[in-house]
């Protein structure tokens, strides 16, 4: 009879979403966890917040508690484990609830699962862990009454259906965009006193790998430096979450730590220049003191301009003798 209801439990988990929480009665609330897990229930069960990785849906006969991350890592030294079905194992252990039986084929996006029983005045069960979105695990128990065991199975079933969001249904990775041609500056960090140092393309999704808060408190996206421009010099690239397009889920971006502001400053040195010794013969050469003189210009040979005679001759007196008588 026990090991009979524990494969009702279990084939009930195996149905779709929709026909899981088509099966609870009654009107239906949800319930969520600072981001961090959510779940819905019919309204027949009763909600207790005992802490914040702590919470119990209970009816006559019947007790559903979650415990969070928070819980698990109290609970045990260590989250380091080979493998899920150790770590519900030891879980279980630690909490006085020892698995009658693990499960090799959990069903409703649970990692690993352990039949319960009996426990508490003979009460049976069954136990779930789950990876949640952020890398946190979750494990959820039901334990029932024999008799009661059957008739919250299709609860049980209906309410692990919803819990979410799992590490197997994580959202679509967190891109930014724009359609404005060399119009979103792309700066080496969060922030317009940061230099400029390219465009982002137009028409183009490029992946977030981080956030940051700038000093006027403005949001701004850090990108894939090997994706926007992989030949810059600059070691991170950003851009302004009012300048783009965000899609996907970027609740989930962690933040990332902002590089410091580098100011330009002018510096002064002085180098000296050693030149090597001359190889070839050494030559003095001495030259005139003083300043020396300007130049002429030369001028243009010509032919010799010819001049008139002016020499004089002088001649000596003709004498004539006379006859001799």
């Amino acid at each position: 009879m026990k090991r009979w209801l524990h494969v009702t439990v279990l084939a009930l988990l195996a149905l779709s979403l929709p026909a899981a929480v088509a099966l609870a009665q009654g009107g239906e609330e949800t319930e969520a966890y600072e981001g961090r897990f959510s779940f819905t229930y019919p309204s027949g069960w009763v909600l207790k917040e005992v802490t914040e990785d702590l919470v119990l849906l209970t009816q006559p006969g019947a007790t559903i508690t979650f415990y969070g991350h928070g819980y698990l890592q109290a609970a045990l030294a260590s989250l380091d484990f080979e493998d899920p079905p150790q770590l519900l194992a030891a879980f279980l252990g630690e909490e006085g609830l020892a698995p009658a039986d693990p499960d090799p084929d959990p069903q409703a996006g649970a990692l690993a699962a352990a039949r319960l029983g009996p426990v508490d005045a003979d009460r049976l069960g069954l136990a779930l862990l789950f990876a949640l979105h952020d890398g946190q695990w979750l494990v959820v128990t039901l334990l029932a009454d024999a008799d009661a065991l059957q008739a919250v199975a299709l609860d049980f079933a209906a309410i692990v259906s919803t819990i979410g969001p799992l590490a197997s249904q994580a959202a679509e990775p967190c891109t930014i965009s724009t359609d404005q041609v060399q119009a979103v500056r792309v700066r080496v960090g969060p922030g317009v006193n940061r230099t400029a140092i390219t465009f982002l393309p137009a028409n183009t999704p490029f992946a977030v790998l981080g956030q940051a808060q700038a000093a006027d408190g403005s949001l701004w996206w850090k990108l894939d430096k090997e994706q926007v421009a992989p030949h810059t010099a600059a070691a991170e690239l950003w851009v302004a979450q009012d300048d783009v397009t965000a899609q996907g889920d970027c609740d989930a971006v962690g933040q990332a730590a902002t590089p410091p502001i580098r100011w330009a400053s002018a510096t002064r040195c002085r180098q000296s220049v050693v030149f090597p010794e001359d190889s070839g013969p050494k030559i003095s050469v001495t030259l005139p003191r003083g300043i020396p003189p300007t130049p002429r210009a030369i001028s243009k040979e010509s032919e010799p301009v010819g001049m008139a005679s002016t020499s004089r001759c002088w001649a000596s007196p003709s004498r004539m003798m006379a006859p001799s008588p």
